[in-house]
């Protein structure tokens, strides 16, 4: 052991303890019970784990009979499959596990910022530790911690790569994302955006042409590998590559609605059910239902009529909930959607009315109880302050990384576009291990510049 890796291995113990505290206190006085942890999306996953461990396949039940799952990709079914096996339903264990999951991804940020500089993996780490939205997600029966974990090790690994070209790291960033994208498909796009990267990166390293194709295919076969039997499944079963049905869904059931929203004022859920109801009328003039085609062409309707009625809205109405959409996903605090903050009185901000998004806010905090508006409040300042250091950051790290600020650029601004006018905390976590790198950088940097001043 080397003197400059044991203090290392030191700070990676000491920020992965900190973090699998920080995560065992909030499970203590978080509500267990099955009701308050198997809310929306959480019971799909318990129970497709259960099919996962009874039938070994990636299935929903109905009544005695199995249907391929194609809502969701298996990554994190499998993952509480293998909980399951060990501990029985023990959704307890489940989340412990996740804590060490969550703990993991902290090591893998301050790991990321010290290939910028070693003195910014502890402050990274130790921030990472703390990160609301990371704490909040790490005890949900959710897909987006483990998410998480294997796109922070793909972001670290791509690191490595910009360093020094070598191919080695390329494969392990592949992999990494393709575990990811089996986890939550919203980096399903991001190998075709990455891969001249991979071809660039080793020529200007001087590796050569031969490196810079191999990087290259590497990559792009690291990261179908782990989709490669859904994808198999999907095109022989439904004739598509898609990796689930739920495209279309989304698009008629929150990014149409969104943009008329800011177009007209319309609320979202009336919007849907506008939509929702075309979708019904059309196949009911050929004869059909919705629910009478399969899963992909069900999701291929909704999206023709989806983009269709998109085309009839102006420019202006979808920049305008694009941008309002990345202001949330930039500045709502994660305490938003903790279930403990959630359960105060307040009135829902998706389906709260007014002319603009001041007059929503200004009308959502008008309804809401004074603890949720204390909590909101708080955490809001706080967000806010940390979205001026990341951008401090950003500036910083622009000076002198050329690469890895185009690397976070590309992460941040993927993200913000994909989830369009969706905001919520949760669409902000895949980029939360950039943006703390960041604000370590931001922070190291000013502490530098006032010990400077002071001498």
């Amino acid at each position: 052991m080397t003197f400059e890796k044991a203090p290392m291995r030191r700070i990676w113990l000491l920020i992965f303890f900190a973090a699998v505290a920080v995560r065992l206190l909030n499970l203590a006085i978080l509500p267990t019970d099955p009701a308050a942890l198997l809310r929306e999306d959480a019971s799909l996953y318990w129970t497709g784990a259960a099919v996962f461990i009874e039938h070994g396949s990636f299935s929903r039940e109905f009544g005695d009979t199995l249907v391929p799952h194609t809502e969701r990709v298996p990554g994190y079914m499998l993952f509480l499959a293998a909980i399951r096996a060990i501990f029985g339903n023990s959704l307890i264990a489940a989340l412990v596990i996740q804590a060490l999951v969550d703990a993991l991804t902290c090591v893998l940020t301050a790991w990321m910022a010290a290939q910028l500089s070693p003195k910014l993996a502890l402050p990274a780490g130790i921030l990472a530790a703390l990160w609301p939205n990371l704490v909040v997600h790490s005890g949900t029966i959710l897909s987006d911690s483990l998410f998480l974990m294997l796109f922070t090790a793909m972001l670290a690994a791509a690191c490595r790569f910009l360093q020094a070209g070598a191919v080695r790291w390329t494969a392990a960033a592949g992999l990494a994302l393709g575990l990811a994208t089996l986890t939550r498909p919203v980096s399903q796009l991001l190998p075709l955006l990455m891969a001249p990267a991979a071809f660039i990166v080793p020529i200007q390293h001087r590796r050569g042409l031969g490196a810079a194709v191999l990087a290259t295919i590497l990559f792009l076969a690291c990261t179908v590998a782990p989709l490669a039997p859904l994808l198999h499944r999907n095109y022989t079963q439904f004739g598509t590559l898609a990796l689930t049905s739920q495209s279309g869904a989304h698009l008629i059931g929150w990014v149409v609605p969104l943009v008329r929203r800011a177009a007209d004022g319309t609320p979202r859920a009336e919007g849907a059910a506008a939509l929702s109801a075309k979708v019904n009328a059309l196949r009911t003039a050929d004869g059909g239902h919705p629910d009478d085609l399969d899963p992909f062409a069900r999701s291929r309707l909704y999206s023709q009529v989806g983009f269709e009625a998109l085309g009839r809205y102006p420019f202006s109405a979808i920049a305008t909930a694009w941008t309002t959409g990345a202001a949330i996903n930039l500045a709502a605090p994660a305490v938003a959607i903790d279930g403990r903050v959630r359960a105060l009185p307040h009135p829902s901000f998706d389906e709260t009315d007014g002319n603009g998004i001041v007059a929503r806010i200004f009308n959502f905090l008008s309804r809401a109880s004074g603890l949720y508006l204390v909590i909101m409040g708080g955490g809001l300042l706080l967000s806010v302050a940390f979205l001026a250091l990341q951008g401090y950051g950003f500036v910083a790290l622009a000076r002198y990384a050329p690469w890895p600020t185009l690397l976070a650029a590309l992460c941040i601004g993927y993200f913000l576009a994909v989830n369009g006018p969706v905001g919520s905390p949760k669409y902000r976590l895949p980029f939360e291990p950039v943006l703390i790198v960041l604000s370590a950088l931001a922070l190291t940097d000013l502490v530098d510049r006032i010990r400077q001043r002071s001498q």
